[in-house]
């Protein structure tokens, strides 16, 4: 026989009575059903997992009751199932009992307060809910709403003002290029003129001698 260990086991099972502390939590849906509140009112009972934190894993139980002489109670019915992505028209779009299927699974985040006693022990109360990430698509295939289109703007009879064209961008006409600068060619170089030829020194004419 396997060996249980005791303390241990108690440790995890106090661990687990522990409430969950009060403030904000993401939950997703585990299970919903249809039942009847003490006066006979009919009500949809949920019991949630918290899904993140030093809570998780705890489960947080909750009851949303139709109160159909209460306009206000409504209005925090609708707005819950607001909070799960849930319209009025998916809830018209579905049986009466297929309404409870339309939140299992969905993910929320709850607003927990345990301030209040019940047996000696905190109670747990989801004080509100809020939207937390995208919500899931309706399971069971439920219906989602049609989407609301605007319709399409009536014809005018008066026919649309004449808008005279647009006068054409002329390009601007390029500025002249200026004329290259004329080629001035340099002086001629002055030649010294050739020296005069130099005459040869006339012969001496040779002088007889005197005769005897």
């Amino acid at each position: 026989m396997e060996t249980i260990d005791w303390a241990a086991l108690a440790a995890m099972a106090a661990e687990a009575d522990q409430p969950p502390a009060p403030g904000n939590h993401p939950v997703v849906c585990e299970t919903a059903e249809w039942a009847t509140t003490a006066n006979g009112k009919p009500m949809i009972k949920l019991r949630h997992r918290i899904t993140a934190g030093s809570d998780a894993n705890k489960a947080v139980f909750d009851q949303l009751v139709v109160s159909k002489d209460n306009p206000r109670a409504m209005a925090i019915f609708f707005q819950k199932l607001r909070a799960f992505g849930l319209e009025p028209a998916h809830v018209q779009a579905v049986s009466q009992e297929e309404v409870p299927n339309l939140l299992i699974g969905r993910t929320v985040q709850v607003t927990i307060k345990t301030d209040r006693l019940y047996q000696g022990r905190p109670s747990v109360d989801v004080e509100s809910y809020n939207v937390a990430g995208g919500a899931a698509p309706p399971p069971g295939g439920g219906a989602s709403p049609a989407p609301v289109v605007a319709p399409a703007p009536a014809p005018s009879s008066t026919p649309p003002p004449l808008v005279a064209p647009a006068p054409a961008v002329v390009a601007p006409t390029p500025a002249p290029t200026p004329a290259p600068a004329p080629q001035v060619a340099a002086p001629p170089q002055e030649v010294a003129p050739a020296p005069a030829p130099v005459a040869a020194p006339a012969p001496v004419p040779e002088v007889p001698p005197a005769s005897a």
